[in-house]
């Protein structure tokens, strides 16, 4: 991870002429952080992200490109999960429910990861419709590990100039946190609104 970290985030800082990062004293400290952020290109948005970062954040993606045994075990040595969809020909459920675990036990720890709620990448500057997982595996969490566990759901939208140019400009700016905590109760009582409700939230902070 640290050697690749230090590869792409060399090129990155030479890829954009201007790099804004706005609102990084709103990040929690000594807890686990979900980055929810809007997704424009597959590539160039966990960098940009990561590359602020002062810790490891772990990634969630596709899980058709972890197929080869060889390139699953390089790929966990990024910080890399699958998240697995319908057309992978799996039981999905029960294989993201693995997953899922991992980042439960990351989250407890204070780890931080990554998710693309939007669920793929589209390179208009809209916002698209969230998927429930980044609630589902926030409120997961303090399920498993008690409602106490410190956890935030923390917003990042990021703005490109002309991601396919070099010497464009960035813009990364940090959202107002969301406490999972202030959610747990609701989620006990009543699961499926509460989840709506946590991931509306987190498409308005958006």
């Amino acid at each position: 991870y640290k050697v690749g970290y230090s590869i792409v985030i060399t090129g990155s800082r030479t890829y954009f002429k201007n790099f804004k990062y706005l609102g990084k004293e709103k990040i929690p400290k000594n807890a686990g952080i979900i980055y929810a952020a809007n997704h424009q290109n597959a590539f160039l948005d966990p960098i940009v992200i990561a590359g602020q970062a002062n810790n490891p954040i772990n990634f969630l993606a596709r899980a058709d490109i972890f197929k080869n045994k060889l390139v699953y075990k390089l790929l966990r040595k990024f910080y890399m999960l699958p998240i697995y969809r319908q057309r992978d020909g799996v039981n999905t459920i029960e294989k993201n429910q693995e997953t899922f675990e991992v980042c439960y036990d990351i989250l407890k720890n204070n780890g931080h990861l990554i998710i693309f709620p939007e669920g793929n990448h589209n390179s208009k500057k809209t916002l698209r419709s969230l998927k429930k997982g980044v609630s589902r595996i926030a409120l997961g969490t303090l399920t498993k590990y008690g409602k106490d566990t410190p956890l935030f759901i923390v917003p990042i939208g990021i703005d490109y100039e002309n991601h396919f140019s070099m010497n464009a400009d960035v813009l990364v700016n940090v959202g107002n946190p969301i406490s999972i905590g202030d959610y747990f109760d609701d989620y006990d009582k009543n699961p499926v609104e509460t989840v709506n409700k946590l991931t509306q939230k987190v498409r308005q902070n958006l």
